[in-house]
Parts: structure tokens; sequence; C-alpha cells
């Protein structure tokens, strides 16, 4: 009995700390996104102010 109470809370433990990676993954892969287009309107807007000069 004690080492299949062992063995599922390290399957317990294993799944969130998998979770969190997913989850941080994710988070990431947005971020990302968002940088290039936040990067991408700067750029553009900077040249449309250089042009209107």
């Amino acid at each position: 009995m004690g080492f299949i109470f062992i063995k599922l809370t390290m399957l317990i433990l294993f799944q969130i700390r998998q979770r969190q990676v997913f989850k941080q993954q994710v988070e990431i892969l947005i971020f990302r996104n968002l940088e290039d287009k936040f990067v991408l309107t700067f750029t553009v807007l900077a040249g449309l102010s250089l042009t209107a000069s």
C-alpha cells in the first residue's frame, strides 16, 4: 500500500510540474508574439513620422 501511495504522489507531483512547464511555454509564446507585433508597430510609426517630417 505504501509503495502505491508513493508512486501516486510522485505521479501527481510530476503532472503538476508538467502543467507549470506547459503554462510557462504558452506564456513565452504569447509574449514573444506580442513583442514582435509591438516592435513592428513601433517601427512603422517611427518610419511614418520620419516621412511626415
